[in-house]
């Protein structure tokens, strides 16, 4: 048996995991079947709920005494963005937070090696006063330490002290990697020791604490393992712990030498873990800030059922490259919960609830789209996928019924494993350049060389002014690039059509001149918003193209509109299911893709899903494509990532091809190394193609590079 199922039995059993199963875990490439245990986990302790806060954060310095190698916040007296807060600026900063529905405070900082207790204590007083009714979590174990040895006081005097002036709670920095071997590897501050006798003596003190571990840098499973034990053992000892959060590395302006950001799969696999093995804790938390919002919402099915709050004015993660941005709106909190078919609400630090208690009173603009207040059997819903998973064919009403009703984790494994009957374990992606109209007028095109897979995007003939389009000049533009072991196509439907209309040309015509020039492949825009036309002019552009010999690939749109969380499931069903009956007539579909239809707010979690449901509903077509670089994401791009195609998506696109996508579509050449490690992430084996899925072989040494043979995809 496999190890991982050792592992899910005993879950399953109720009997408690050792640090030996939680490296098992972690090792485990079975993703979705780990967050399907996680998820379930969760919800037997905390149903669909998802809570939130409304806090803001506040770091009164950043000078300070450490030098931790993976520190991007600290600096030194006198050095270019030092800072410290004075009592009346730190007191204004919290009226603003006030004054922005901050209900909680969360203060942490530098160890400035001026300020001692009483300022701490001061200040604490200060905004007491001022907002008595805000929760002041404040200072971290290594904080606590620092002042409790400069005050020669014990750390039980020290959090008394402080409690007295206003302190609430704590939070659950500095404890990073408890683990000796990797500690001393990335800090000389605070020993584990001393930094659970300090969160010890706070619970016995009354005051709740948070706990956190940083991971993605140099640690092993071994390490993570370990550091989940001793905070449970501690959390068995007293239960003074309200949550626990993993804190994902962000890996610039520090000197770890570490160069990219943690793999979305990592992210969702510590969050699991740490649900299953952390039995003591009732609440696991996505931390938005620095899981970015994009896998924070996926984690909500992977055993978080907490994502932080609205933290306005995060610095700490920021200056270190976090992409998630330094706040976010409490409507923008929710959307993103309820996008996740998730319930939001609002607590308060200690997790007490505010406001009335969940699911059946929630306003319908934010009530999940599966509480549709009719009940659906469970056992309808796994029947209609088990239909799916033996190919058979669902209607677009079971279809419906599953997208509302179904579980996602579940849904996933069964598009995976429709995905594994067609394509086995290797994903795909045509390394190759894409130009655009503009690019094509003037000629600018570039060395062949360059790119062995040449996409010819004519979008937006119909927009051009002050140019002549004509069908002639495309042609001898595309007659300079044909050559052996190059691979030609055309993007733009809509195009296309807007084309044979300017020129009077019947379609038929149009492609039959095309197939003559070299096309051989025609592929969607992503600069183009097909439902503007129907699914019956859809459908005849790619019949008339199949029957001049042009294979093509089929784009469904997934749309959400702006006013409304719901995918609008209907149209996407009935153009997949368009599709279905096109290629029993004309089997010239190689490919179809999903994308997220423009001016759509469409997230991480809906792609995940409309992936799924078409890997389900069009099995007739070998490959689905979930176009990497069309994908969109809550994240920004930092300085260090300007120059790269990737906006972010990366972190979760790879969770796509273990649920039913096996290609990312067209990549540049230059980023062919960032785009196989990310497949690498989820354990699949990466190949190149060209645009017909022909899967181009570099030649063993003495051959230039570029130069290929192919062989047929198997």
């Amino acid at each position: 048996m496999d190890s991982f199922f050792r592992v899910k039995e005993k879950v399953l059993s109720g009997e408690r995991l050792t640090e030996s199963d939680a490296v098992t875990l972690f090792e485990t490439p079975y993703i979705y079947e780990l967050g399907a245990l996680a998820d379930q986990a969760n919800l037997q302790k905390n149903h669909k709920s998802v809570f939130y806060n409304l806090n803001s954060h506040l770091n009164p310095t950043n000078i300070c005494v450490m030098s931790c190698k993976f520190c991007s916040f600290a600096r030194k007296p006198g050095d270019e963005g030092a800072f410290a807060y004075s009592l009346e600026e730190i007191v204004s900063k919290a009226e603003v937070a006030a004054r922005n529905g901050a209900k909680e405070i969360h203060m942490v900082g530098g160890l400035h090696p001026r300020w001692k207790l009483d300022y701490y204590a001061d200040m604490f007083r200060s905004i007491k006063e001022r907002f008595p009714s805000v929760h002041i979590k404040a200072l971290t174990a290594v904080e606590i330490d620092w002042l409790s040895r400069k005050s020669r006081k014990s750390h039980e005097e020290t959090l008394l002290f402080l409690k007295e002036a206003g302190l609430d709670s704590l939070p659950g920095g500095g404890a990073e990697i408890f683990h000796p071997d990797c500690r001393e590897l990335i800090t000389a501050k605070l020993s584990t020791e001393n930094w659970l006798a300090i969160h010890r003596t706070a619970h016995g003190l009354g005051l709740k604490s948070n706990c956190t571990m940083l991971y993605g840098h140099v640690e092993t499973y071994i390490h993570r393992a370990y550091h989940l034990q001793k905070l449970r053992e501690l959390q068995d000892e007293t239960n003074g712990f309200n949550c626990f959060i993993p804190l994902a590395f962000q890996p610039h302006n520090n000197e770890m030498g570490i160069s990219r950001y943690t793999y979305g799969v990592d992210d969702l696999k510590t969050i699991a873990v740490a649900r299953l093995f952390l039995d003591n804790f009732k609440s696991i938390k996505a931390f938005w800030v620095m899981l970015g919002q994009d896998i924070a919402q996926v984690a909500l099915h992977f055993g978080a059922n907490d994502c932080d709050g609205t933290v306005l004015d995060e610095k700490i993660s920021l200056m270190a490259g976090g992409r998630s941005g330094a706040g976010m709106m409490q409507k923008d909190i929710k959307q993103l919960i309820v996008k996740a078919q998730r319930y939001p609400q609002e607590r308060d630090t200690i997790y007490n609830i505010i406001g009335s208690q969940l699911s059946k009173q929630l306003d319908p603009a934010v009530k999940p789209r599966d509480d549709n207040g009719e009940d659906e059997c469970p056992d309808t819903v796994t029947y209609l996928l088990n239909q799916a998973a033996e190919a058979k064919e669902l209607s677009s009403d079971e279809l419906l019924r599953v997208a509302k009703t179904s579980d996602f984790v579940t849904l996933t494994l069964v598009a995976d494993h429709v995905k594994k009957r067609l394509n086995g374990a290797v994903v795909t992606y045509c390394p190759g350049k894409v130009f655009d109209v503009s690019t094509l007028l003037d000629g600018s095109v570039g060395s062949p060389a360059v790119a062995r897979s040449l996409v010819f995007d004519v979008a937006g003939f119909a927009n051009l002014q002050g140019h002549s389009v004509s069908l002639e000049k495309l042609l001898a533009l595309v007659a300079r690039y044909r050559g052996p072991g190059m691979s030609l196509g055309l993007a733009g439907f809509c195009g296309l059509w807007a084309l044979a209309q300017a020129e009077s040309l019947p379609l038929g015509e149009l492609f039959k001149r095309l197939a003559r020039g070299g096309i051989s492949v025609i592929l969607p825009s992503s600069q183009e918003n097909e439902s503007g036309l129907t699914n019956s002019e859809m459908m005849n552009l790619h019949r008339l193209a199949h029957s001049k010999g042009i294979q093509t690939v089929a784009k469904v749109e997934i749309c959400c509109p702006l006013t409304d969380p719901a995918p609008l499931w209907k149209p996407f069903f009935d153009r997949l299911l368009a599709f279905r009956e096109l290629q029993k007539t004309s089997p010239g579909i190689l490919a179809f893709a999903i994308e997220p239809a423009h001016e759509s707010w469409v997230t991480a979690y809906e792609v995940l899903q409309a992936v799924a449901l078409g890997r389900i509903a069009l099995q007739g077509v070998q490959h689905l494509i979930c176009p990497v670089a069309a994908l969109p994401t809550s994240q920004e791009r930092t300085k260090a990532e300007a120059g790269t195609f990737l906006k972010g998506q990366e972190k979760y696109a790879p969770l796509a091809l273990v649920g039913g996508a096996d290609d990312w579509g067209m990549v540049p050449p230059d980023s062919v190394a960032v785009i196989g490690e990310e497949i690498a992430s989820v354990k699949l084996e990466a190949r190149q193609r060209d645009l017909l899925f022909q899967m181009p072989v570099i030649k063993s040494e003495g051959k230039q590079a570029g130069e290929l043979t192919h062989e047929p995809y198997p």
